[in-house]
């Protein structure tokens, strides 16, 4: 939990230095497949913003790394926008 705050907590410091206007950040973390040995992780990224709203979808075994693809994205989209 606390690995998952640090890596959030980064991107948002992120997200504000890039965007004044940063509103919101929610994180959606569901379980798609689960067996005996293995687990699919799917997370939904919503970030809002007054310059616009972008949203990301990532699945994945390690949790850490969809974490990190799915706020990548949300950070790419903005600095294209």
């Amino acid at each position: 939990m606390v690995v998952v705050k640090k890596v959030v907590g980064t991107y948002v410091k992120k997200f504000i230095e890039m965007d004044p206007d940063f509103q919101e950040l929610s994180l959606h973390l569901k379980i798609v497949h689960e067996r005996e040995q293995s687990v699919v992780f799917e997370i939904k990224g919503n970030y809002v913003s007054g310059s616009g709203n972008f949203n990301s979808n990532e699945n994945g075994r390690n949790l850490y790394v969809i974490l990190d693809l799915s706020l990548r994205k949300i950070l790419d989209m903005i600095k294209k926008d």
